[in-house]
């Protein structure tokens, strides 16, 4: 993938959090820490759209020992994500999901705010990509914006994909149907947690039987 593709978000790096508050406020923070207790015993965690790193802290408190693999197409992003002090061994890659060594395998995917990124075309083609790097008894934590029908949220979820469009050029043009297209690839469900008056959904999911088999 070219370098500028990679590095889209980078003009808006040093400002993105701010600008996420600005949009949701502190529930978009609470909304991605609210089941990272799930992962509190992982080994090894892949981290996928990590933006600028703020989350390292957190899973460095409720598990200081886990290896994490941390991946942004953001060159600048990844910058600022290195300056988090942690004790957990980290290695930073510069690319997207199908930069990962498809022989790893890890007991945690985090993507937060990543899966409304793209069509749905495209996300189907991204999970497949992640799926057989999850291990058999892995969870994958997601967080991210939902249809709703809060005439508010539908406008502010409007607003933010005009912005983004123009300012990095995302590929998706509207919230893709991310949840049925993750539980097509038999991931189920193991916790669901709404915020934001039902506007942003954190869930936990896990490989089901046939998935596993692969």
């Amino acid at each position: 993938m070219k370098l500028s593709s990679l590095n889209k978000f980078d003009r808006i790096a040093h400002v993105y959090d701010w600008l996420a508050k600005v949009f949701i406020g502190e529930d978009i923070r609470h909304a991605q820490r609210f089941f990272l207790h799930e992962i509190s015993d992982a080994k090894r965690i892949l981290i996928i759209g990590g933006g600028t790193g703020w989350i390292l802290h957190d899973i460095g408190k409720i598990n200081p020992t886990a290896e994490i693999l941390y991946v942004e197409a953001s060159s600048s992003m990844i910058d600022m994500a290195k300056q988090i002090n942690i004790n957990n061994p980290i290695t930073f890659l510069h690319g997207i999901e199908s930069d990962v060594d498809t022989q790893s395998k890890f007991d945690a995917v985090i993507t937060n705010f990543y899966v409304d990124l793209f069509s749905d075309a495209s996300l189907e083609q991204k999970i497949k990509i992640i799926l057989p790097l999850l291990d058999v008894n892995g969870k994958w934590l997601v967080t991210d914006f939902v249809q709703s029908k809060n005439v508010y949220h539908r406008f502010l979820l409007w607003t933010m994909y005009l912005f983004f469009r123009v300012v990095t050029n995302i590929e998706a043009r509207s919230m893709p149907q991310w949840l049925e297209c993750m539980t097509r690839e038999n991931l189920d469900v193991l916790k669901k947690q709404f915020f934001r008056n039902g506007f942003i959904c954190s869930l936990v999911f896990r490989r089901g039987l046939k998935s596993a088999k692969h």
